[in-house]
């Protein structure tokens, strides 16, 4: 073949088209697994949640019904409507929580001292345990044990036999049950709040240096410093966490809703489970848009302002 045939079968591609080509050929990967795993189970879980699903050997019976699986789940499921509640009320005072929390550690790690790459890896540690093989082991010792996975913290710490040292020293039952509860809390918060940590010291750490210096020389405080500088330019990444933290705290295993429609679902009420399911999904987006509502106007963002 000679070099003017050659020439013939070449195709520049310009360079712009190049860039496209390979960011699709990036995200074909998450694409390909979400259309597999989240757009065609969702479209299915809506039209399940309109139907009557009857599995039979081999076959399912899908059978439209309206709005009669709503009707059944809100008006004569009392099991999901009182978890409904009871998960809602929870989410108010732990997702505020968990984000204080982060903030709070994700700050202490930002500071410099010994042994701070490891004190950053020990709090992401939950992040990598709560995702892979461990986390299965301890689902399934805790339904094992009959401990449900958000009394796994409890059955740890009953495991070294902390509530019975507490008690053997003189501690009244009540109070030790407090104590325990607390110890709970505060451990389920910090197991939650890997991603939103890892989030928080990105921000503070994209925040300039320079302002701080600044800030120092007018003789501003550490608290006027977070007010002034970190808490406005950290505004972005705290609706990030935010959003997070919501959808987070919705798909958790350990929540009552999704334990309820994972028991529906054990049952074979396809129908039920996938009602119970798009109940869930529609309240979390409101409260996300909720969330976005109240807070847009007071975002703060560096490059619009200087």
């Amino acid at each position: 073949m000679t070099r003017r045939s050659r020439r013939l079968f070449q195709f520049p591609i310009p360079y712009e088209r190049k860039k496209r080509l390979a960011g699709f050929l990036f995200i074909l990967v998450w694409l390909i697994g979400f259309v597999n795993f989240f757009a065609i189970p969702f479209i299915n879980a809506f039209i399940y949640s309109f139907s009557s699903v009857q599995t039979k050997p081999g076959a399912m019976e899908i059978t439209p019904v309206g709005f009669r699986n709503y009707l059944t789940v809100l008006l004569n499921t009392p099991d999901f409507v009182i978890r409904l509640t009871g998960t809602l009320q929870e989410m108010v005072w732990q997702i505020p929580m968990t984000i204080l929390l982060s903030l709070f550690l994700a700050m202490l790690l930002n500071t410099r001292f010994r042994g701070r790459m490891f004190a950053r890896a020990v709090f992401f540690l939950p992040v990598i345990i709560s995702s892979g093989v461990v986390m299965n082991v301890i689902v399934n010792a805790s339904v094992e044990y009959g401990a449900s996975m958000m009394n796994t913290s409890s059955a740890l710490f009953q495991g070294i036999q902390f509530e019975r040292m507490l008690l053997d020293i003189g501690f009244p039952l009540e109070a030790t049950g407090r104590i325990m509860m607390i110890i709970n809390g505060v451990f389920r918060q910090v197991w939650r709040g890997g991603v939103q940590i890892l989030l928080f010291l990105a921000g503070l750490q994209a925040i300039p240096k320079y302002l701080y210096e600044a800030a120092d020389v007018e003789g501003a405080t550490r608290w006027e410093s977070f007010w002034k500088i970190t808490f406005p330019i950290l505004s972005p990444t705290t609706i990030l966490v935010t959003f997070y933290t919501i959808v987070d705290y919705g798909s958790d295993v350990s929540n009552f809703v999704v334990i309820t429609i994972r028991e529906y679902a054990r049952r074979a009420r396809l129908d039920i489970s996938a009602t119970m399911s798009v109940i869930w999904f529609l309240i979390i987006i409101v409260i996300a848009a909720l969330v976005l509502f109240l807070t847009r106007k007071r975002v703060y963002f560096m490059d619009d302002r200087g």
